[in-house]
């Protein structure tokens, strides 16, 4: 074996302990699935923050929970936040009152009352999503990782 294959292999090894693919496959699922809830939560700007202290308090994979809150990126945000505030406000009942005719042209005053209606439906709304995209991601996370493991398997038999 030649001094770059031998490299390369160890490489190989270290991606794959850092990804988590010596983990158990319900550890590496529950690792993306709570980055995936932080993703989610309104509470952006916190995100690096508590995935930080989430890794480390549940001894979770650092890289998958990392990694999995970028879900959330300037293309993502205005879709995922939006929709969980039309949840919220459709939860709360909002939806029939005060942010039924939303026209973000209107005066500073008219935004201003609507304030807290609309965070309130910003925290709920998005609060539920991100409780349920963890609980729908671990499920997700799970079979995928499962499935690609056994793939994984039965390629190595077969050489």
């Amino acid at each position: 074996m030649t001094l770059q294959l031998k490299l390369l292999t160890k490489i190989k090894n270290k991606v794959k302990e850092i990804s988590g693919f010596k983990e158990e496959t319900s550890n590496l699922a529950l690792a993306l699935s709570f980055g995936i809830a932080i993703g989610l939560s309104p509470l952006y700007g916190l995100h690096t923050l508590l995935s930080f202290v989430g890794g480390f308090v549940f001894k979770l994979n650092k890289v998958a929970v990392f990694g999995a809150p970028w879900i959330v990126n300037p293309f993502t945000f205005i879709p995922i936040y939006g929709s969980g505030t039309a949840f919220g406000a459709w939860f709360l009942g909002y939806h029939k009152t005060h942010l039924k005719n939303i026209d973000f042209g209107d005066s500073f005053y008219t935004l201003k009352e609507m304030g807290l209606p609309l965070f309130k439906s910003f925290l709920l709304g998005n609060m539920i999503f991100a409780v349920l995209g963890g609980f729908l991601s671990y499920w997700f996370f799970l079979f995928i990782i499962s499935k690609l493991r056994k793939e994984t398997v039965i390629r190595n038999k077969n050489k």
